[in-house]
């Protein structure tokens, strides 16, 4: 072999080791992948470990979230979850027990982990209904219910009937007690989102309402508000109505109940 021939394997390997280590490489890596500045050079490999290989069988966040499946019978059913700080990560190492079934397992994205921790506070050591009918008086595990009456919403902490229309169920998204109160006290925040006509509290639900526009319609941030509890709307569309600063912990309690109500319709999606 001469001088001028070239071990192109070796060239292309050590293009591509230039290029992944390249200043706007790492630039873009810590842009839109979060990664932390590494000064140390990235070696790529020309073979990944078959360990790689199987725990990207399905395409995974990096994002913190609950990692859970449903364990089902006739008429309820309860969770088996861990909160993660990276679902890719957590998942990894569920893949390592020998029970593990990647079909029966399924992941909830949170902005935090705190909230995926608090995700788990609601279904840790409980079994949920499947039925309308089933009601354990054992362990209740009631549902929360929606009634839309147009420029008044009522949230029912009790089983309602299945056949009535305006009623919606919105799964169990906390403690009862806990929401009557915080609910109950966002009359000053209400009245920054829409002109609260009437504030009803009981024991087991509470009521909202509001005055129509002039052109007889409901007010946007009713509407939102309305959203943020039957659809899990992202609460930041309705916070930018009015100052919400004076009272943080019941705008958190907000994104809290935004997100327990996307993760059980996620859930209701996969019981169906």
């Amino acid at each position: 072999m001469n001088n001028m021939d070239v071990d192109f394997n070796q060239l292309v390997q050590e293009t591509l080791n230039q290029a992944i280590n390249s200043e706007e490489a790492r630039e873009f890596r810590r842009e839109f992948l979060f990664e932390e500045d590494d000064t140390e050079p990235v070696i790529v490999k020309e073979t990944e470990p078959q360990a790689f290989i199987k725990s990207h069988k399905r395409s995974l966040p990096l994002s913190p979230g609950i990692i859970y499946k449903l364990n089902k019978d006739t008429f309820s059913y309860s969770f088996e979850f861990a909160s993660a700080k990276c679902i890719d990560e957590s998942w990894q190492e569920l893949e390592s027990l020998e029970d593990f079934k990647d079909s029966e397992w399924s992941f909830f994205e949170t902005p935090y982990i705190e909230l995926a921790e608090y995700i788990g506070e609601q279904i840790l050591h409980r079994r949920f209904s499947s039925e309308v009918s089933f009601f354990n008086i054992s362990d209740p595990s009631p549902s929360w219910w929606l009634r839309d009456e147009g420029n008044k919403i009522t949230i029912h902490f009790s089983v309602q009937s299945e056949k009535d229309d305006e009623v919606i169920e919105l799964g169990p998204l906390g403690d009862m007690g806990l929401a009557l109160s915080r609910l109950a006290s966002f009359e000053e925040i209400y009245n920054s989102w829409f002109s609260l006509n009437k504030l009803e509290v009981s024991r087991r639900k509470i009521a909202i309402s509001t005055f129509r526009t002039e052109n007889g319609e409901h007010p946007q941030g009713f509407e939102l508000f309305k959203a943020v509890l039957r659809d899990g709307l992202n609460p930041d569309r309705l916070i930018e109505l009015g100052n919400t600063v004076s009272n943080p912990t019941l705008i958190l309690y907000l994104y809290e109940l935004s997100l327990m109500r996307k993760f059980w319709l996620q859930v209701q999606s996969e019981l169906n």
